[in-house]
């Protein structure tokens, strides 16, 4: 029954999703696709077939409870068929019944690239990049070292502690290390990729491989295997946007180097006593299909049983500071507390990130459940919607490519479509981004009605 309804529920979710996408060719991936391929299919979908049938091997899921087994899979398939129904109908409230023309006019449309205003708004990037360099610059003095040259040196129960004290236990200001730092700077360096390819010049190259140089560093800061992997993914996607669909052979590569990357992550960050070619191919395995998922089954068994649901307290501390409400750890937190305290304890455990859908039964229960897949649909399409429209220039090129993988589906980060630091930065910069030419082109007017101005008074007194 399980199997015969999952299969129906893929055949629905590939129908849906392809209409809110325009498309869901491999040669054509997109930020739709993505979040289908990647984070539904393979993150949670294969998944939960395995822990409905009971056929999982994770350390995580050997107490789970039946129940906790059927509202996973339910939520899960909930989730792929009322995902997409959000998209689809944020493409009707704005009209747009055909995402793929939307999708391919993007791709061939021609970048803008005005000089004057064009100029000032890369001097605009340039100042944010020396921000960006000099936030990385300071939190890995905070931390004290460059924690990238420890994969080679220390051992995994070293280079787990060393994860949990440079992200939880950072000593420095919070703000300037996830925005300005882990946030800015490789969207910084996908921008001034962008400048590099219409443009090769030795100013583009020299900012895009400082900018690379540094975003290696930060998004390695706390050892974590994927970011990385991601952060390279990103300018596969700027050349899809810039020159479309992906040949065979480049498909076939990127695939191939996703996976020597990932190989060769895990057996840096593993203990190399014992380590087989077996055993590591079911560590990747477990952690691509079950690990990402684990966080919605225990979820149903923690929440209310164990835990109350959280509400908004989970937000930030400063959100529960003006409402006035005690601030309690987010649920991804509490949930690796559950199932691993031993590892809380001795500072190598950190979250259990999970599927959105997980965060908003632990914050809101059945409504957090039924609301969650239509609400974060709206969102995610109303944004690709908005950057298929928008101008096409490197600064535009670079925020599609990069939302285009991190869309927070599988963080079980709910909250973050709630309340969002980092967007919102981002939302502020944009807008910037946006007035500059619209200042300029204002002083200019307001030049030349001067000079005409200036122009027929001196030919008045003549």
């Amino acid at each position: 029954m399980y199997l015969f309804l999952a299969l129906s529920v893929l055949l629905i979710s590939i129908y849906l999703f392809k209409k809110a996408a325009g498309t869901l060719s491999l040669r054509l991936p997109n930020m739709i696709s993505w979040i289908f391929y990647v984070d539904l299919i393979l993150f949670n979908f294969i998944g939960s077939l395995l822990v409905i049938y009971k056929i999982d091997n994770h350390y995580a899921l050997g107490n789970l409870s039946d129940h906790a087994r059927i509202m996973g899979f339910f939520s899960i398939m909930y989730v792929m068929i009322v995902l997409p129904l959000g998209m689809i109908m944020t493409n009707s409230i704005f009209g747009y019944k055909h995402t793929s023309f939307l999708l391919l006019n993007y791709i061939d449309k021609k970048i803008s690239n005005k000089n004057n205003t064009n100029n000032l708004v890369k001097w605009f990037l340039l100042f944010l990049s020396v921000i960006s360099i000099l936030s990385v610059i300071y939190v890995f003095k905070v931390i004290g070292s460059i924690s990238l040259f420890h994969l080679f040196e220390d051992s995994r129960s070293d280079l787990l502690v060393l994860r949990i004290s440079s992200n939880r236990e950072f000593s420095g200001n919070e703000y300037i290390k996830n925005i300005l730092a882990l946030a800015l700077t490789p969207f910084l360096s996908y921008v001034a990729y962008c400048y590099k390819l219409l443009n090769n010049k030795s100013f583009n190259k020299i900012w895009f491989y400082t900018l690379f140089c540094f975003s290696i560093l930060i998004v390695t800061y706390n050892i974590e295997k994927t970011p990385v992997l991601f952060y390279l993914l990103g300018f596969l996607f700027i050349r899809i946007y810039i020159k479309g669909r992906l040949p065979v052979k480049y498909i076939i590569f990127t695939i191939l180097a996703l996976l020597f990357g990932l190989i060769a992550m895990y057996y840096l960050t593993s203990d190399k006593t014992g380590l087989d070619s077996e055993i590591l191919f079911k560590t990747i395995l477990n952690r691509l299909i079950l690990s990402q998922s684990a966080g919605v089954y225990l979820s149903f068994d923690i929440f209310p049983e164990i835990h109350s649901f959280l509400g908004l307290s989970s937000l930030s501390q400063k959100v529960s500071a003006i409402l006035d409400i005690e601030y309690i750890e987010k649920s991804s937190r509490i949930i690796m507390e559950y199932i691993n305290p031993e590892g809380i304890i001795r500072g190598q455990a950190g979250t259990a990130n999970s599927l959105f859908i997980s965060e908003a039964w632990s914050n809101f229960g059945f409504l957090g459940l039924l609301i969650s897949p239509i609400y974060v649909g709206i969102i995610i399409q109303c944004l690709y919607l908005f950057l298929l429209r928008i101008p096409k220039n490197p600064y535009w090129i670079a925020l599609m490519s990069l939302y285009s993988m991190k869309s927070a589906l599988t963080t079980g980060a709910f909250n973050y479509y709630i309340y969002n630091v980092t967007f919102i930065v981002f939302i502020l910069i944009s807008l910037i981004v946006c007035l500059i030419p619209f200042f300029y082109n204002k002083i200019s007017e307001n030049e030349h009605r001067n000079y005409f101005k200036l122009k027929n008074r001196q030919n008045t007194l003549c």
